[in-house]
C-alpha cells in the first residue's frame, strides 16, 4: 500500500494517494472527501470500461472509457495516448471540488505532455498556486523529466505524490540502498525552494511484509511561514495526531 499525506495548505486541502488503479477506490475517496478536502490528487488511477453506447458496427455497443464521475468533483488528467484503450501509461489525476471551480483551474498539458506529471494551476486573490502531481517509476522517469524541464512556471506551491525514491533524506530509518534518484530530486526542489515536509512516519507498507519506506513525499516552499504554521497533517490510511498511537484503516486491496 502507498498513500500520501493529507495536507491542509494555506487554507487549500489537499489529500493524495496512489490507488493502484481501483475504481471502487476512487469512488470512496470522492464520497468520503466531500467535506474535508478541495484537492483530491491521485496516482496510478484506474482507466478503463464505464459503460457502452450504441454502436454500428457491434452490437454489443462501443466502450466509453474513462475513470469515476462525481457531480462536485471536476476531474482533470493528461489525455491519454489512446483514450479507447485500457491505458496502463496513465499516472495521474487529480479531482478538485467546486468549492475551487471560480478559481479558473488550468492544467498545463502544453508544458508537461506526460502520463506521469501533471501541473495544475489555480488563481486565487492572492495570485497563481502551481501544483505539481507526481508519479514516478522505479527508473526515475519523472524524477528525471522534471530535472531536465527548463519551464516550469513559478512559485511552485506544492510538489506531492508517489516517487518511488526511498533515500535516508526524507526516512532516518532507511538503512537500505538509496535511490540513485534522491539526489536528483532534492537538487530540484532546492532550486525551486521547497523543502520536504516531514511526516514522522513510513508511508509505505509492502504486502510481503518487507521494509517499510517513504516513498510518497510532499514538498512545500520552504519561504511560506503561513504555510508551515498551518500545515496539518494526517494519513489516508492512518488515523493519528502523531506517529504513534496509530491505526490502520481504508486499506485499498
Amino acid at each position: 500500500m502507498s498513500d500520501t499525506p493529507y495536507v491542509k495548505f494555506s487554507g487549500l486541502r489537499v489529500y493524495s494517494q496512489n490507488v493502484y488503479k481501483k475504481y471502487a477506490w476512487i469512488e470512496l475517496l470522492l464520497n468520503e472527501r466531500l467535506n474535508s478536502s478541495d484537492i483530491i490528487f491521485i496516482q496510478e488511477p484506474s482507466w478503463g470500461r464505464i459503460r457502452n453506447v450504441a454502436s454500428m458496427m457491434d452490437k454489443v455497443g462501443d466502450p466509453i472509457m474513462g475513470m469515476p464521475k462525481h457531480p462536485v468533483w471536476r476531474r482533470f488528467f493528461p489525455k491519454p495516448a489512446d483514450p479507447n484503450l485500457n491505458s496502463d501509461r496513465l499516472h495521474v489525476a487529480a479531482f478538485v471540488h467546486q468549492r475551487l471551480w471560480a478559481m479558473k483551474l488550468k492544467l498545463h498539458s502544453d508544458i508537461f505532455k506526460s502520463q506521469d506529471i501533471m501541473l495544475l494551476t489555480l488563481n486565487g486573490p492572492r495570485g497563481q498556486l502551481h501544483m505539481l502531481n507526481v508519479y514516478s517509476d522505479s527508473k526515475g522517469s519523472a524524477i528525471r523529466a522534471l530535472q531536465e524541464h527548463g519551464s516550469i512556471p513559478s512559485p511552485i506551491g506544492y510538489l506531492g505524490g508517489d516517487f518511488k525514491c526511498p533515500s535516508d533524506r526524507w526516512d532516518p530509518e532507511w538503512t537500505r540502498r538509496t535511490s540513485p534518484f534522491a539526489e536528483s530530486l532534492e537538487d530540484f526542489v532546492q532550486a525551486n525552494g521547497l523543502i520536504y515536509q516531514n511526516l514522522g512516519c513510513a508511508t509505505h507498507f509492502p504486502e510481503n511484509g518487507s521494509h517499510p519506506s517513504t516513498i510518497d513525499l510532499v514538498f512545500l516552499p520552504g519561504n511560506d511561514q503561513e504555510s508551515s504554521q498551518r500545515m496539518d497533517l494526517t494519513h489516508p490510511s492512518l488515523t493519528l495526531s502523531s506517529c504513534s498511537g496509530m491505526t490502520k484503516s481504508h486499506d485499498p486491496k
